[in-house]
């Protein structure tokens, strides 16, 4: 039976009046949101870009303040500069909702009912008169619901959990780490409500992403991007787009996509169409404009033509002609460019149909720690092929941290099972792993019809799932005895594998003569990439990192670290610190870029538990929509329960051996 879920979609910053405003973005997200099935839509913060419109106010008023005195004075009013002020202020704050009203989109979630839109506004971000613009445009916009709180809770009935969205209420201090407001602003609520905690905290105005799974914390929370052209730093604003938020009933995790738009700002002066007549030079003179703002004498001198010539060409495509939005000149750089309120208004993004996208879905663990009395084997086990079928997976990537290894007397600490060496927890972890394999590739098998080994060969490949990790500062221990680290491991892993796939496909089909084949198909499949890159079909590649470092009070500050270390890569899986966070960041050389942070697979540690700290205990998937090599979207699950495990013991061990000997 399918799980009852319900989407939400989620922008913030659509910053109306400031240079980064996009109406052309809001119409884009709000069909994402649209084509998503999204029940209701959050603005969180950002309507406006306050101190931007607060200017464009004072201008407005100062502009029309003597024509309105004059008007009042032929009529016989008193000409009081205060109230006509009052007036000329008010009447630039219903012309900025009208706009607002006509450019904010809206869709029907069933026949003749509109999606229902539910705004927040910031004090530091939207400042007062953003307040005011909201509050006259739900006069003009039934369907918008005005929330003036920085921290609103909406429950989704559908799958009895509440969101709470959270909006600054100060202003921020900048920070290079995309989690810093973000953490800041959820501990803050956290410590100041009376009313105890909801199940996923929304974190608008930051123009970062990050998803961040209830375990080490108490609740999920997320940070979103803008849905504007960001124009100046005030925290670490790097992402454009909007998020559309999975919620089930049955997942005690969030489920968020993350649709980036920022790849479409990056080309978005390609996207000003031409003038439907223009000659050849005019043709160079625009080509010219799209890289960037351009003088006369620049022009003059790329294209050699006399300045005179140049102006007398540009003087032809100054006025709008049809779609194109003409050109202006600044007098004081003397240069031409196209209207900035254009851009703001007019332009159209094109859209790709998702029909092209190529996804790849990236199953992840670390720190299996095979050996520890800690770790969670039996969910491991069970749930982690669940997890790769239900997410459709095509790969699984092992983040290091196999074994739990003997350093630091573990044995004497009690904390590895009965004394298990080296070579015991490799072959544990690799017996573990390769059931995970087995299950998923009995499951994906599909021989109907299948009767020669080449096809058989091809089904196999089909069915089998790749295995990539690196080793972990656990599995390094052994440097130090002159062994090399998971060799045992991969050994193992690959003949178990391979007998596992010949058990299976002798007791299906007469197709034989394969061992040999079987072999080759597995050992390309399971592959160490320390220091590597893996490439995926689409063309995005991975690199997977262990750093030999501990975790970090700013949640996001490892997974940035090692996404500026992989630069090579769109997608960075790391582990190590027991912690688990999604952060996606963009650069104009690899386009959208994220970094999977994963937990583990033990519930506690005797060190961390020392240390006051608590563990993010399961798995991660990273499922990415691809296009011509960049992301255009990923969605994060995040795979663990809360539960008590099976207590190992090695007094339980002891007491066994006793009882089987008969001497206790």
């Amino acid at each position: 039976m399918a799980s009852q879920s319900v989407i939400v979609g989620l922008c913030s910053r659509i910053d109306y009046g400031g240079d980064g405003y996009r109406s052309g973005l809001l119409e884009i997200g709000f069909k994402i949101f649209a084509e998503n099935d999204s029940k209701f839509v959050i603005i969180a913060g950002g309507l406006v870009a306050g101190r931007a419109l607060e200017v464009q106010a004072k201008e407005f008023v100062a502009r029309n303040l003597e024509e309105k005195k004059a008007e009042a004075k032929e009529s016989g009013e008193t000409a009081n500069s205060t109230v006509i002020r009052r007036q000329l202020r008010t009447e630039f704050i219903k012309n900025s909702a009208a706009e607002l009203s006509r450019e904010i989109p809206s869709f029907e979630i069933e026949a003749g009912v509109p999606v229902k839109i539910y705004l927040i506004t910031s004090k530091p971000y939207d400042k007062d008169i953003g307040q005011e613009v909201a509050t006259e445009l739900i006069e003009l916009r039934p369907d918008i619901l005005y929330y003036n709180k920085s921290d609103e809770r909406l429950p989704t009935k559908a799958v009895g959990k509440t969101i709470e969205v959270l909006v600054p209420d100060r202003a921020q201090w900048s920070s290079q780490y995309a989690s810093t407001a973000i953490d800041r602003i959820v501990r803050q609520d956290q410590e100041r409500s009376a009313q105890g905690f909801v199940d996923v905290y929304i974190v608008g105005c930051t123009g970062s992403y990050i998803a961040k799974p209830k375990g080490e914390v108490p609740r999920d929370y997320m940070g979103l991007p803008m849905i504007s052209r960001p124009t100046e730093t005030t925290t670490s604003e790097n992402q454009v787009g909007v998020v559309t938020l999975k919620l089930s009933a049955d997942n005690e995790h969030m489920c968020p996509t993350n649709h980036t738009l920022k790849d479409l700002l990056m080309y978005e002066r390609t996207f000003v169409p031409k003038p439907e007549s223009r000659s050849r030079n005019q043709n160079k003179i625009i080509n010219h404009i799209i890289s960037g703002p351009i003088t006369e004498g620049y022009i003059a001198d790329s294209l050699s033509i006399q300045r005179p010539t140049v102006v007398r060409i540009l003087k032809g495509i100054m006025e709008p002609d049809g779609d194109w939005p003409g050109l202006i000149y600044d007098e004081a750089s003397r240069r031409y460019d196209f209207p900035s309120d254009w851009f703001k208004h007019t332009l159209r993004y094109p859209v790709v149909d998702s029909n092209r996208f190529k996804t790849e879905s990236i199953v992840a663990f670390g720190c299996l720690h095979a050996g520890s009395v800690n770790s969670d084997y039996e969910y491991f086990v069970d749930e982690m092929p669940k997890f790769v079928e239900r997410e459709c997976a095509t790969i699984l990537v092992g983040a290091g941290d196999f074994i739990e290894g003997l350093k630091h007397n573990l044995v004497e600490r009690g904390e590895v099972i009965g004394g298990m060496n080296y070579t015991e927890q490799e072959k544990f972890a690799a017996r573990m792993i390769a059931k995970v394999l087995l299950k998923v590739f009995a499951t994906r098998l599909n021989i109907e019809g299948i009767d020669t080994s080449i096809k058989m060969g091809r089904a196999i490949k089909k069915a089998l799932l790749d295995f990539v990790y690196i080793p972990g500062n656990h599995d390094e221990w052994e440097e130090d005895l002159g062994v090399t680290p998971l060799a045992i491991f991969h050994l193992e892993l690959e003949g178990l594998v391979v007998d596992g796939i010949t058990n299976i496909v002798r007791s299906q089909s007469k197709v034989r003569s394969l061992n040999g084949e079987i072999t080759k198909i597995v050992r390309s499949k399971i592959t160490n990439i320390i220091d590597k890159v893996y490439k995926f079909p689409s063309g995005i590649k991975l690199q997977v990192f262990h750093p030999h470092m501990g975790r970090a009070a700013t949640t996001s500050l490892r997974a940035e670290h090692e996404l500026a270390f992989g630069r090579r890569a769109q997608v960075v899986v790391l582990a190590n610190f027991h912690t688990a966070v999604e952060v996606e960041k963009w650069n104009a050389e690899l386009g959208q870029r994220v970094a999977l942070q994963l937990g583990t697979n033990k519930h506690k540690t005797k060190f961390e538990q020392r240390m006051g700290k608590t563990v993010d205990f399961g798995y991660g998937c990273v499922r990415t929509n691809v296009h011509n090599g960049r992301i255009v979207c990923n969605t994060t699950i995040f795979c663990g329960s809360e539960r008590d495990p099976v207590e190992l013991s090695n007094l339980d061990i002891y007491e066994k051996l006793q009882e089987d000997l008969g001497v206790v």
